[in-house]
């Protein structure tokens, strides 16, 4: 499979489910970009042949800095990386008791994504 996911494909998809279509009213894009990133280095030394591609060539991960970046990542890793994304974010936004409990679950999730 090929990379084709870009950050606008992640947080299009986080900001529906944390009910902030514009994204930009508690999560500044640097901080986006930031898990996305986070997320892809966590994917990477849980699944290091995700840097392979079916080929055989070893796949170059370039940060995100940017909505129209491709995540320099398989696609099958789209929902482990929304996961960690919303994990992420709502451990950021932990004023209360849901929240913690929305940001373990998005945990558990990118963590079952990975086969842990």
């Amino acid at each position: 499979m090929a990379a084709t996911t870009t950050v606008q494909n992640i947080l299009d998809a986080a900001w529906q489910i944390l009910k902030d279509p514009s994204g930009a009213l508690f999560y500044p894009a640097a901080d986006m970009y930031r898990w996305v990133n986070e997320g892809v280095e966590q994917i990477r030394q849980a699944r290091p042949e995700c840097q392979i591609t079916s080929a055989g060539a070893l796949i170059t991960i370039t940060p995100v800095t940017a909505l129209v970046d491709v995540i320099s990542i398989d696609d099958r890793h789209y929902t482990a990386i929304l996961e960690w994304v919303l994990y992420r974010a709502f451990g950021a936004d932990a004023e209360d008791a849901g929240d913690l409990k929305q940001a373990a679950a998005h945990q558990a999730a990118f963590d079952r994504a990975l086969g842990r």
